[in-house]
């Protein structure tokens, strides 16, 4: 992890890019916190596969204008 990280942060002062990242807690973002146990119990298993089919999932194209990079 420590050397992914170091890769990151080297991209990241390459570029002059500043990436910000915050906690979601597993009870707001239950999915997710499934699927991180989801080779521990049957139970995350059963919760995973139920939450998948039961989602909207669709492919989306979003468009360039969403998207702004600078360089300084």
């Amino acid at each position: 992890m420590q050397r992914c990280l170091r890769e990151l942060w080297l991209l990241l002062a390459l570029n002059n890019i500043h990436l910000t990242s915050r906690q979601i807690s597993g009870k707001a973002n239950s999915l997710v916190d499934a699927l991180s146990c989801y080779h521990l119990d049957d139970a995350h298993v059963a919760y995973v596969e139920h939450a998948i089919a039961t989602l909207d999932l669709r492919q989306v194209f979003p468009e360039d204008s969403m998207f702004t990079f600078t360089v300084d």
